[in-house]
């Protein structure tokens, strides 16, 4: 393992390696206000026991990167895919796998669009084609009018209650101490994975070790705001040519599995992977099962 930092022009993001550099690249992008530690150390060092070159990183406004004004500094997802593109050419990487969760999968699919020639492949866990619902529905004195991400709105079903509870308490009332972030971490951590059984010191360590990290806790909420600045855009998910592998949890209380299967009928010979067990969280010991499918997909495509 080894930490680095990199410039995308003004923005700091911290990033961390594993495996040999000369391996074929995987990029690993978490989603809105997650840190890059919440890839599961294990699993990366599993991708990279399989002959990969492993980097995960913290997206600008979480963990280590940089912390953002967005009233004076708005971004777009766009922005964010283009921090993306810095940590390729900063590691003199040509072409990666990009495997992205929830928001990160939106990134990676934006990266597969703007930049296909520095894609190998995508590979989207728990993501969507339209963050309009769940945005709708958690922050709407935020977001009026919104007028849908990616595509025109769905019917895609929304987020469930708790779900929606718990994000508007986080947005109303942000944790400032590390009893209030440790309650609030337990909470999410229960109500993400549905009912899949969580290690207890397995949450409560990661999560210290999140509170310490964390640059600014007050700009965790500019993700959803990058989202909404994101709105007006519309893309065609048609037209990804890169190999795609989406990978959805059953019981995914924030975007349902049809949000996988939509997903999976707009992109063209994408290849949907549904895992029984999956909420919206990637915990550890999920860390072989994803480890291997996405082995066997890039395998695959390269047969």
């Amino acid at each position: 393992m080894a930490e680095r930092f990199v410039q995308s022009g003004t923005i700091k993001l911290w990033t961390e390696s594993f495996g040999k550099s000369t391996n074929p690249a995987v990029l690993l992008i978490m989603g809105a206000g997650a840190q890059g530690i919440f890839w599961p150390e294990r699993f990366c060092q599993l991708l990279a026991g399989k002959g990969f070159f492993v980097i995960r990183y913290d997206n600008r406004d979480s963990g280590q990167s940089s912390a953002i004004n967005f009233s004076h500094y708005p971004y777009v997802l766009d922005d964010m895919a283009n921090d993306a593109v810095a940590i390729l050419d900063e590691y003199g990487i040509d072409k990666a796998h990009i495997v992205g969760a929830s928001m990160g999968g939106t990134i990676a699919q934006l990266l597969a669009l703007s930049y296909p020639e520095r894609v190998l492949s995508i590979v989207l866990i728990m993501s969507t084609q339209d963050f309009s619902v769940i945005v709708r529905a958690i922050i709407p004195f935020l977001l009026r009018p919104f007028m849908g991400f990616l595509i025109k709105r769905t019917t895609l079903p929304s987020p469930s209650d708790e779900v929606i509870k718990f994000y508007r308490s986080v947005w109303l009332s942000p944790p400032k101490d590390l009893t209030t972030w440790m309650q609030k971490a337990q909470r999410a951590w229960h109500v993400f994975s549905a009912g899949t059984p969580i290690d207890e010191e397995e949450m409560k360590t990661l999560e210290e070790r999140a509170f310490f990290r964390e640059a600014n806790v007050s700009s965790m909420g500019n993700h959803a705001r990058a989202i909404k600045k994101s709105a007006k855009k519309k893309i065609d998910l048609t037209a990804i040519t890169r190999p795609t592998l989406i990978i959805h949890g059953q019981k995914d209380p924030v975007f349902s599995v049809e949000h996988g299967k939509v997903l999976a009928q707009m992109i063209p010979e994408a290849h949907l992977e549904i895992i029984p067990e999956m909420g919206h969280v990637i915990p550890a010991a999920l860390s072989q099962k994803l480890a291997d499918v996405i082995v066997s997909f890039i395998k695959d495509i390269h047969k």
